[in-house]
């Protein structure tokens, strides 16, 4: 026989804190929403921020007595960024309906512990596991948690950080981890975006050979990857609306003065209006192939060279190796000298 245990009777007043007790622990369907506690800190501001999507956005959020509370809503999964008041940063993880806690000290920012979803807790045990390592050491752990967690945005992350922001990484390596990535992500269009854009980059990194090209100058003439062939070459990116170009051009004179036909210059413009582009060409006197197609950084050129700032630098060798890229203009003279054959 079958004893049926009587269900307790809950009161309308009970009722109503069960609901909005539920409510505390969740988000609307549509919204995200960040908490935090961050020992040491009394009052101040950090920024949290997405690039990339159709809807990129840049917030702030007030800490008061060490605690804050930030909501928004999102549409899709999204990997963001915090940047703290001592400009360290972290990724976490966010997503329309989730929750996600950070709890730390002001001393240790990066290493604070982001809690509520299995991605931000995936990132948070892979920073507590290599805080202190060596860059060198942490990266080679960043590849095998992107290898072993290739399906997961937290893996993206990780790939972001130690891979697509890297200063020089290792081009090989870094295309392996984003055909995984790829591969296993096949939908998320902000990791298809990173491939197109970090593609260039990865095959104009240092060590590369530079990849053939064939583009127009503003004289209507061909110019191709071949034309450089046998000497070290300088691909300069600029822009008339770049107040760093003017001390670059600058000096791309002087090279151009030291070094005559020995050393191959290739200029290429960032500028909307090719006439305007022209212009500044001729007024600043300087020579070489000048592309300026008007298409900016949607350039085929600009894309196939991997543009990563303006003014920016390649620098070939005269076997057609990269060997320097976005070289200080203070550095270029002695960067260039040594890529001159002696004699």
């Amino acid at each position: 026989m079958k004893i049926r245990l009587p269900l307790p009777r809950l009161s309308a007043a009970l009722w109503l804190l069960t609901l909005l007790a539920a409510a505390a622990c969740s988000s609307p369907s549509d919204r995200f929403r960040l908490d935090g506690r961050l020992d040491g800190i009394s009052q101040a501001e950090f920024f949290i921020y997405c690039d990339e999507g159709n809807a990129p956005f840049f917030d702030t959020i007030t800490i008061r007595d060490g605690s804050f509370s930030y909501e928004r809503p999102m549409a899709a999964p999204a990997v963001l960024t915090l940047l703290y008041p001592n400009f360290s940063q972290t990724y976490i993880v966010a997503g329309p309906g989730e929750k996600v806690r950070i709890s730390g000290d002001a001393s240790r920012l990066s290493e604070a512990e982001i809690t509520g979803t299995p991605d931000n807790e995936l990132l948070s045990d892979f920073r507590r596991e290599n805080s202190g390592k060596r860059e060198s050491d942490t990266r080679l752990a960043a590849g095998e948690f992107i290898r072993s967690h290739a399906a997961t945005l937290a893996a993206y992350a990780v790939f972001k950080r130690y891979f697509a922001t890297a200063g020089e990484p290792d081009a090989d390596v870094a295309r392996s981890l984003l055909a995984d990535l790829r591969k296993a992500q096949p939908h998320n269009a902000a990791l298809t975006a990173l491939g197109h854009r970090l593609n260039g980059m990865l095959l104009t990194a240092e060590g590369q050979r530079l990849p053939d090209f064939s583009a127009t100058d503003i004289d209507g003439r061909a110019v191709r990857q071949s034309d450089f062939a046998g000497r070290p070459l300088v691909v300069a990116f600029w822009a008339s609306w770049s107040n760093g170009s003017t001390p670059l051009i600058r000096k791309l004179r002087r090279l151009q003065r030291a070094y005559g036909k020995q050393l191959a210059i290739l200029s290429v413009s960032l500028d909307a209006d090719p006439v305007r582009c022209r212009r500044r060409a001729e007024r600043d006197s300087l020579d070489g192939p000048l592309v300026c197609d008007g298409l900016t950084f949607d350039s085929p050129l600009v894309r196939k060279l991997g543009l990563r700032y303006v003014p920016g630098v390649l620098l070939v060798d005269a076997q057609g190796r990269i060997v320097a890229r976005d070289v200080a203009i203070d550095d270029l003279e002695r960067r260039v000298s040594d890529i001159i054959p002696a004699g």
